[in-house]
């Protein structure tokens, strides 16, 4: 494991997203640093101006969890900006692994076997490896049609029609 997913892992690494773009890296070193001891400071620039964002890697988790603590959803230069502990990808609490996008599971909607998405109640098959839904279970999967033979509809139209 490389250096930054390890610091991803012990949640020493903080995002800053929604920066301003007059900041620069010593800005960022010298407001965050009163927190504890940075290790790397990020700020990722293309077409001369930084993108936007940032990541600080602190010693100490503790150090980072006060910095996002004292930062999210807070004025900096002049912006609210969001800062949140980063969250290695394979982790069930990263916010990309819920229903393929974010948001909460809802009544029905069922987890795949195979890989672990958690798929919507309508969906027959999981969106992300093709495993059917299981059978007897994961409810929620029935529509409007279903206590109908596919037939009923062209009987009532030719008995309609008489």
């Amino acid at each position: 494991m490389n250096a930054s997913a390890t610091a991803d892992a012990e949640g020493r690494k903080l995002f800053l997203g929604g920066l301003p773009f007059d900041v620069r890296e010593d800005d960022l070193r010298s407001d965050f640093g009163k927190y504890g001891p940075l290790e790397e400071c990020q700020l990722p620039f293309s077409d001369g101006k930084h993108k936007g964002f940032a990541f600080i890697t602190f010693r100490d988790p503790d150090d980072c969890a006060d910095a996002a603590k004292a930062h999210h959803q807070r004025d900096y230069h002049g912006r609210e900006i969001s800062a949140r502990v980063v969250v290695p990808r394979g982790d069930p609490s990263h916010p990309g692994n819920e229903r393929g996008g974010g948001g909460e599971s809802r009544p029905g909607d069922w987890t795949c076997d195979q890989c672990g998405a958690n798929v919507f109640a309508s969906k027959s098959a999981c969106f992300k490896c093709g495993a059917p839904k299981p059978r007897g279970g994961g409810g929620g999967g029935r529509d409007r049609y279903d206590d109908r033979d596919r037939y009923d509809d062209r009987r009532r139209d030719r008995d309609y029609d008489r």
